[in-house]
């Protein structure tokens, strides 16, 4: 063999040991490109894993239905009891069967100590005690809350209106700033509210017991006894109920004076003394303002 064919062979074996180098090379190549795609595959597929489990446990965790519902307040007086200190339209008698304080103890469950006298007011005896004077005969240890209801029966005799700050009982003001005193030292931190009287008729001449000559009360006389006893409530910070303004009684209306002031057939001929029916009537303020006093 001479020179030229060998170096033809040597050429042949070199250009064959690179193509081999080569292919070896693109074979490594491939498989370190799958399992690089494996690698990532499966790194994809535990991170998707791990987001399940967290979305798991958020599922898990979130309070879908178990969220606290707020509770009734009307479900806080059920077991209540409710002192209810006033004149004729809160002493039980033949003016009316059902009292607004009986509608409310059937609604929402509470227990009723009354303590309501026919005439009276904070400062008119009316033939028996003044609220200032009652106050001292209460038994208030079980009672949750207090209303006292009343009364255009001080107006009757004429009497002094006075300030919410006078001292002593020689005025209204007076008389229902002690009444309030009383009870608030009687038990402290008593939840108590006070409801102003409901409409008297115009220019009626009447004390609460029986008609009278004295004195008859006149429209502006009403108006500044309840804001003189709104006054007294403000200086204490007491709520009021103003039965005198949002009641909706009116009687001076004849058709009121038929349904709201006429009991078993029998007429109301002062129009003062609200009956069953009217009780029944404004019982839906007094319900909501019993809630206020316990529920807060």
């Amino acid at each position: 063999m001479n020179t030229t064919e060998k170096g033809d062979r040597m050429k042949t074996r070199t250009v064959w040991a690179v193509l081999l180098t080569m292919a070896v090379a693109v074979v490594m190549l491939g498989a370190c490109g799958k399992a690089s795609n494996d690698v990532q595959v499966e790194a994809v597929s535990e991170e998707t894993t791990a987001d399940d489990g967290v979305m798991d446990d958020v599922v898990a965790e979130s309070p879908v239905s178990d969220e606290a519902v707020p509770e009734d307040p009307a479900l806080q007086v059920a077991g209540k009891t409710w002192g209810v200190l006033g004149d004729s339209l809160t002493e039980k008698n033949f003016r009316a069967r059902t009292s607004y304080y009986d509608y409310v103890a059937e609604d929402l469950g509470c227990t009723v100590v009354n303590w309501g006298v026919s005439g009276t007011g904070y400062k008119e005896a009316g033939g028996a005690e003044p609220f200032y004077e009652r106050v001292g005969k209460m038994d208030l240890t079980n009672v949750d809350c207090l209303t006292v209801f009343g009364s255009f029966n001080d107006l009757g005799k004429g009497y002094e209106l006075g300030t919410a700050y006078d001292e002593g009982t020689d005025t209204i003001g007076g008389c229902m700033a002690l009444t309030v005193q009383r009870l608030l030292e009687a038990k402290p931190g008593l939840s108590m509210g006070i409801v102003t009287p409901t409409p008297w008729p115009e220019g009626l001449a009447y004390d609460g017991r029986g008609y009278i000559d004295s004195h008859a009360t006149t429209r502006e006389e009403c108006d500044a006894y309840v804001q003189l006893l709104k006054d007294v409530a403000a200086r204490f910070d007491l709520p009021v109920l103003d039965l005198y303004e949002i009641s909706g009684f009116n009687p001076d209306d004849e058709a009121q004076q038929q349904q709201y002031y006429t009991e078993d057939g029998v007429l109301d001929d002062a129009y003062v003394h609200p009956n069953s029916e009217g009780h029944r009537f404004m019982y839906p303020l007094w319900r909501e303002f019993v809630i206020e006093l316990v529920a807060g």
